[in-house]
């Protein structure tokens, strides 16, 4: 109860401050999930993000090797009946 009390005079202070609340809510109206369209495309960015982040990574820390590796672990062989 504090806390929520506290967070509230917090915020009111900086929308008394920098007038962001406005501009919040412009934003927010206009880009609401009220369409399915909208929800996918937002997916599709966070994917993206990812993928992007993903490939920073790889690039640096990626050391390739052309020795071939035996694999030791059980495995289920895959024909073509199931």
């Amino acid at each position: 109860m504090a806390i929520e009390r506290a967070l509230e005079g917090v915020g009111g202070f900086l929308d008394d401050r920098f007038r962001g609340a406005k501009g919040f809510r412009t934003l927010f109206r206009r880009y609401s999930l009220t369409t399915g369209r909208f929800l996918l495309g937002e997916i599709a960015l966070y994917c993206f993000i990812i993928l992007l982040l993903t490939g920073t990574f790889l690039t640096f820390f990626f050391q390739p090797s052309m020795t071939g590796v035996i694999y030791h672990g059980s495995y289920r062989t895959w024909t073509a009946s199931g």
